[in-house]
């Protein structure tokens, strides 16, 4: 079968969770023969260097993403945004015809680009859905939620990356056009063996002992869960370290630090700021924390538990879909950090159930999340959207 042109529109070139499940996708779509994609973006950015070396052509021109933090921001530069992406739209016109892409892809419900594309090449839409805007993000929607939803809902298909995510987007649209396909990872770090070692490197011999929570720090990412919880342990008399990883506004980032001063614990939080690569990160941690009250899919938990590092995840969201508890991971009510402390206290003073989650965990992410399922049954749903033009 002759390969498709698919143009995959990206919101960022950064390297968060939703860019790096992009870069998966289409190099897996490209291996597979299936696929010649072309990757738009409105920037430079370290995404799109890795997007080059794979041989992938990219195309670089502005537009602008439809949400915003709050009602001013949304009222006063959310139809300027909009503005310019038409503006953006007509001066690509020759690009996409030359292009002539059979499917485009929209990668996350941040930008409404790709969707202005093809409705105006009168091509083929698929929209993926990785996040939730306004409970993950604190952000809403420039037009509001059910016109931006109308829009949405003229995409082939949706897919989504969690149940949670697609219980939510069918609250406003009602199309039958919705799939379930979760994220594919490459699993380079399997190895039983660190298992078996694990407990002896990150738990008896440690000291401290680092626990780990990594992703963008905001509220509803939960961080706050994780100090308070290690707060309890030190008072118990634990010697424990929290590593936090990730990007950070300065408001929020300055309440942690203050939480932390607060609770005697500001020299057992060391926090790190963005990093390209978790992995090494992982490696020296006992436990990881996922704290957020409404994670989409969970990307840091599937690497955790690959490694073979046990996880603890709040019940919200998709996490309880990555998360069976106590037989793959550890589940607890967000904002219920004592529940938290005692269930990583668990795991430090229980080598058998730290042991036993670790490998039952690294085996089912290993048959869930493999790169060929998931560029396979996405690769199927862009058959069905050429069909069905």
């Amino acid at each position: 079968m002759k390969p498709k042109t698919v143009l995959f529109v990206s919101h960022s070139s950064r390297l968060f969770g939703a860019e790096r499940s992009l870069l998966t996708l289409i190099t897996g779509l490209k291996k597979s023969g299936a696929v010649i994609p072309v990757v738009l973006f409105p920037a430079n950015g370290p995404l799109v260097d890795l997007v080059k070396a794979e041989g992938i052509r990219v195309v670089i021109k502005p537009y602008h993403h439809w949400i915003g933090r709050n009602i001013i921001n949304r009222m006063f530069l959310g139809p300027v945004r909009m503005l310019l992406n038409f503006f953006t739209l007509f001066f690509l016109n020759k690009t996409i015809k030359e292009i002539n892409p059979a499917v485009i892809y929209t990668n996350t419900l941040a930008s409404p680009f790709g969707a202005l594309l093809s409705l105006y090449h009168k091509t083929p839409h698929v929209w993926h859905a990785r996040e939730f805007i306004q409970e993950d993000m604190n952000r809403d929607y420039d037009f509001g939620t059910i016109l931006s939803m109308a829009l949405v809902a003229k995409s082939a298909k949706i897919i989504c990356n969690s149940r949670a995510v697609k219980n939510k987007l069918k609250q406003t649209i009602k199309a039958d056009i919705f799939e379930v396909v979760y994220n594919g990872f490459v699993f380079s770090s399997l190895n039983p063996i660190k298992i078996s070692s694990r407990f002896d490197r990150c738990v008896l011999k440690a000291n401290p002992v680092r626990l780990l929570i990594a992703g963008q720090i905001n509220i509803a990412k939960g961080q706050a869960d994780a100090v308070r919880a290690m707060a309890r342990l030190i008072s118990r008399g634990y010697s424990v370290q929290l590593s936090v990883v990730g990007s950070a506004k300065d408001q929020y980032l300055n309440q942690l630090k203050q939480l932390s001063k607060e609770l005697s614990v500001q020299d057992k939080v060391i926090w790190h700021g963005f990093v390209d690569n978790v992995l090494s990160f992982i490696d020296d941690a006992a436990i990881v924390l996922v704290c957020s009250r409404f994670e989409a899919f969970g990307r840091i938990a599937v690497e955790a538990m690959s490694a073979g590092c046990p996880v603890i995840g709040a019940r919200g969201g998709g996490l309880p879909e990555i998360i069976e508890h106590r037989v793959t991971g550890l589940l607890y009510e967000p904002g219920d950090y004592e529940a938290l402390a005692e269930q990583t206290e668990q795991l430090l003073t229980n080598r058998g159930l730290y042991e036993e989650i670790a490998d039952q965990g690294q085996k089912s992410v290993a048959e869930r999340f493999t790169v060929e399922q998931y560029c396979s049954k996405i690769n199927n749903i862009l058959e069905q959207a050429c069909k069905d033009l």
